[in-house]
């Protein structure tokens, strides 16, 4: 069997080296990620909680696997090779791209100050060291991602502030949403957007259009999302959820979902990373060709996912 690398530690990429390893004890694995440790974001949005983690090194050592700790600029297809910042390229046999979602970017001007952060790409360590020393949170919010960030902020002590150009994705449960969040003492401004966060080299106040000013030391965006692929000279197409337009490079988890763009809700967990990994490490092994209907939500899970969130009474852990 080729040597194989996955990028991206988070649960997929996890779930796929463990399963790898569990399955062949002399195949050769490189592990990519850009941290030293791997937190679940959603969990991390949801709850604020940074004791869950994986230490990556650790984590490769026990199952004997190769860390590489780097930051990838880009990826040539053709010549099969990774480079990386500040580091010489590296090659690869058989590539899976276990890279999640991105962001996507919006037009704020400021951005760059410490205290801004999109939920794909929060930092967790810098996120926690700035949770002690701020008072006040704006979430930005077109998802559900975004509303559960807000109640655990308020949880974590924060005064907290929502703006939100429509809420149109929780459908008839609107009001109800709203009634809550007045109940919790969120604020929420309705039918605005964030023009530009205020402040030298943190961020001190946000000024929202229609206009209005107001303090806040923390900024996330909750924009919506996209699969993390775009390191590739040449555009990667996804075929039959894990297969690309490349050849000995597959896709994996989140960086599967073609449809992302649309969604408002986000039910990809742990036990669908875990079937994915199953599949794909056996069709490496020597398998059947894997297949894999990626869940659709319909209404009624919508709704389902809408009781939780009104139901749920997040506890966060600050440790």
């Amino acid at each position: 069997m080729k040597h194989i690398t996955v990028l991206g530690a988070g649960c997929s990429g996890l779930a796929l080296s463990e399963e790898l390893r569990h399955k062949s004890s002399d195949l050769k694995i490189t592990l990519i990620d850009k941290e030293a440790y791997s937190f679940d974001k959603k969990q991390l949005v949801s709850s604020l909680s940074f004791t869950e983690r994986v230490d990556l090194s650790a984590f490769c050592h026990n199952t004997n696997i190769e860390f590489v700790q780097a930051r990838v600029e880009k990826i040539n297809p053709s010549r099969k090779k990774i480079y990386r910042k500040d580091a010489e390229p590296l090659d690869f046999d058989v590539l899976v791209m276990a890279t999640g979602l991105s962001s996507k970017k919006l037009e704020i001007k400021g951005d760059y100050r410490d205290g801004f952060f999109y939920l794909a790409d929060m930092e967790p360590f810098k996120l926690k060291e700035l949770l002690k020393i701020s008072a006040e949170a704006t979430v930005s919010i077109s998802t559900m991602l975004g509303l559960r960030l807000s109640y655990a902020l308020k949880a974590y002590g924060k005064e907290v502030s929502v703006i939100a150009a429509n809420l149109d994705f929780l459908g008839d449960s609107k009001d109800r949403v709203l009634a809550q969040l007045k109940e919790k003492n969120i604020n929420v401004y309705r039918d605005a957007v964030i023009e530009e966060v205020i402040g030298e080299g943190a961020i001190k106040a946000v000024k929202i259009s229609p206009l209005k000013v107001f303090s806040s030391q923390l900024v996330f965006i909750d924009s919506g999302y996209c699969p993390a692929i775009d390191l590739f000279e040449g555009e990667a197409q996804i075929k039959d959820t894990f297969f690309s337009n490349f050849q000995d490079i597959y896709f994996l988890g989140d960086a599967t979902r073609q449809n992302i763009a649309e969604e408002s809700f986000y039910a990809f967990n742990r036990q669908e990373a875990a079937v994915q990994a199953h599949l794909l490490a056996d069709y490496f092994l020597g398998g059947p060709m894997p297949v894999y209907a990626s869940r659709v939500l319909g209404q009624q899970d919508r709704l389902a996912l809408i009781e939780d969130f009104l139901n749920t009474s997040i506890k966060v852990d600050k440790g």
